[in-house]
């Protein structure tokens, strides 16, 4: 079965542009996917930053017990320049 010149014609721009439509609705819906998957990545983002914030700031509210040693003052004793360090161990 043949076809006319002039068929054959209209026939590719039918195709033409249904390829076109159905090129332009894939590539929507490609766009649609990563907007929403951008969405979905940002609120893990987040989640993991807050998470983070969570872990650094366990120790200054006292969560850790190890903390707790850690952010105590050292007590250190004033040296007095008359003695001898030798003094402690009686020599």
């Amino acid at each position: 079965m043949e076809f006319p010149d002039d068929d054959i014609d209209e026939i590719l721009a039918l195709t033409e542009i249904e390829y076109r439509a159905c090129r332009a609705r894939r590539l929507w819906n490609i766009m649609e996917f990563f907007t929403r998957l951008d969405g979905l990545l940002k609120l893990d983002e987040k989640i993991h930053r807050k998470l983070k914030t969570i872990l650094d700031i366990e120790d200054r509210i006292f969560l850790n017990p190890a903390a707790k040693v850690r952010t105590l003052p050292i007590k250190r004793k004033p040296k007095e320049t008359g003695e001898s360090p030798l003094d402690e161990f009686n020599v």
